[in-house]
């Protein structure tokens, strides 16, 4: 699936002169890839969502989905695209005062034509669950929190299986916990192959999106996107460097050790590349070991292209683009990769400062490691597939 919009315009009459909300914005979308655009109230973001899911009409410009010209689309066929296609969480939440949250969730799933509703109630069940409102399923709309309504709008898009999903401000009046919740959620959703855009305010949530951009007086433009591909063994020196940046230098690998590494396993060697520069990298051979031991990273010869688990030996990021996402995407990409491989397990080791963060990326923690590379203490982590 790709949606992409060109050139798109849409102008209002405000007294007497018009107004573009939307001003020739550009850009390009495709399964699996999670975009988000920042920017602030009035700069466009929602007429810009309403314009590509056929609520409103372009003044100008395109909007396509796959082979689907929404331009020119009727309103019957937009409507089976919005039901079917696209799942749009929006700002209001829109939920129908008159019926249950439960029923909120699998009205769509009902209007599409085909599915047992008994098999809808109780995918909506399971999507109430993942949002965590469960014990709010027999409840109207007046009875619930705005917190909770937006949480109900999501499980709600996600009930028809959509090719895309769009989130006007999806964390908007949720707490920290419950905004960390849905963000897993649509990048797990991602992750399953379907694309997802979201327009907020909240630069915390754009660590999972894997491009970004700005609106600003209707004008879209993207901020610097990560490219994230295969290192090659020419690269192997700028590696170093940074291997260097991220640890101390008795944990640090060698040139040599790397340059051994990109020969053995190059597939498993990925490099995330911004503005003509690398800034960060994830390595690890594939193994037969449910563990990270020492002798990995003496041995190269542990790597197995059949093997069940993917470990990482290195995920590092240059000090100045931490606290940016790239970490995640990096680890994003290493897992996804894992999963199409097959492999049983992600597996690697941290420090105890760093236990946090691949928690909350799924990671159980198995205890102190028994390795003692560089004289440090490690944990084991664990992510099952």
């Amino acid at each position: 699936m790709i949606l992409e919009i060109h050139e798109l315009s849409k102008e209002f009459a405000n007294k007497d002169k018009q107004v573009n909300a939307v001003d020739k914005a550009s850009f390009r979308v495709k399964s699996g890839e999670f975009a988000g655009i920042i920017g602030h109230s009035g700069s466009g973001k929602s007429t810009l969502f309403h314009l590509i899911t056929g609520l409103l009409r372009p003044t100008s410009g395109s909007i396509s989905i796959d082979e689907l010209n929404v331009n020119t689309a009727g309103e019957p066929e937009l409507a089976l695209m919005r039901n079917q296609k696209i799942g749009y969480i929006f700002q209001e939440q829109c939920l129908l005062k008159n019926y249950t949250v439960l029923e909120n969730v699998f009205m769509p799933g009902i209007l599409c034509t085909g599915k047992s509703k008994e098999g809808i109630r109780e995918k909506a069940e399971k999507l109430l669950e993942l949002v965590g409102l469960s014990e709010l399923k027999n409840s109207y709309p007046n009875e619930i929190s705005g917190g909770e309504a937006r949480r109900v709008a999501i499980a709600r898009a996600l009930i028809n299986d959509p090719e895309i999903v769009i989130a006007d401000e999806p964390t908007g009046s949720l707490d920290p916990d419950n905004s960390d919740i849905i963000m897993k959620l649509l990048r797990k959703v991602t992750d399953q192959g379907v694309a997802v855009i979201i327009s907020t305010h909240d630069l915390s949530v754009l660590k999972y999106a894997d491009k970004v951009f700005i609106m600003k007086n209707g004008n879209l433009s993207e901020k610097g996107s990560v490219v994230i591909r295969t290192a090659s063994f020419e690269e192997a020196q700028e590696l170093a460097e940074i291997e260097l940046a991220c640890f101390l230098p008795e944990e640090a690998a060698t040139l040599e050790q790397i340059k051994s590494r990109l020969r053995a396993f190059p597939y498993h060697f990925q490099v995330a590349y911004l503005n003509h520069k690398i800034i960060g990298f994830v390595d690890g051979p594939v193994t037969d070991d449910d563990k990270i031991s020492d002798r990995m990273y003496a041995d190269v010869n542990v790597h197995k292209e059949e093997g069940s688990y993917q470990t990482v030996f290195g995920l590092n990021v240059l000090p100045e683009f931490r606290q940016k996402g790239f970490a995640h995407r990096l680890m994003h990409h290493l897992i996804k990769q894992a999963k199409r491989e097959k492999r049983k397990a992600v597996i690697l080791t941290c420090k105890e400062n760093l236990i946090g963060f691949y928690e909350a990326m799924g990671f159980q923690n198995k205890g102190i490691s028994n390795s003692l590379h560089g004289g440090a203490v490690w944990y084991d982590m664990e992510l099952k597939l």
